[in-house]
């Protein structure tokens, strides 16, 4: 009896060293993604008034959302996308929804898919492609929605092309070696 009453206390300080560990975590990814934010805001970067940058953000979620699977929580991605309905001066909660609905939708996806996915830097690009075309296909019948007049297709394609070969780099990187296994994660 005597050792499970020093046990005990042991595990809520465990308990507690992983909640702080995660809300740590995801307080760091809401900092990461506002400087993503904040990148894809600077006016050089821009051409023609679309921001090549623009891809960064849901670059974040999709890699987070992925990687971080139990421990990313949906504040910090609200948070994100909230600090860029403050920013950019829109419709409050516009952003913040999107990258819930991506979010969501990468959360949602069967765990063997998300395995074939995560096997190898190749797949987790084609991934990334595939997930960041939809996204683009979804702002782009927000914004049509919205404005009541389609967005440039051109500057979405844009977008879209350059997060494609962002994301690409750091993985062309590490393209012979896999990344960790899903079950070997903290949490899994």
């Amino acid at each position: 009896m005597n050792a499970m009453t020093r046990e005990a206390p042991l595990r809520q300080l465990d308990d507690k060293k992983i909640r702080l560990g995660r809300a740590l975590q995801n307080l760091l990814l809401f900092f990461v993604g506002a400087l993503a934010i904040l990148l894809a805001g600077v006016s050089g970067l821009q051409i023609g008034g679309v921001s090549l940058l623009a891809g960064l953000p849901p670059m974040l979620i999709y890699y987070a959302t992925l990687r971080h699977r139990r421990t990313t929580h949906p504040l910090a991605i609200f948070a994100i996308g909230l600090f860029q309905d403050l920013l950019s001066g829109g419709a409050i909660g516009l952003w913040a929804c999107l990258y819930l609905v991506l979010y969501t939708m990468l959360l949602t996806q069967p765990r063997g898919l998300l395995h074939f996915i995560q096997r190898s830097a190749l797949f987790s690009w084609l991934g990334f492609l595939l997930a960041s075309f939809l996204f683009a296909l979804l702002c782009w019948l927000v914004g049509w929605l919205i404005l009541a007049s389609p967005l440039s297709p051109l500057g979405l394609a844009l977008q879209w092309f350059v997060a494609a070969l962002l994301y690409a780099i750091p993985l062309l990187r590490r393209l012979r070696q896999p990344p960790p296994h899903p079950a070997a994660q903290p949490g899994a």
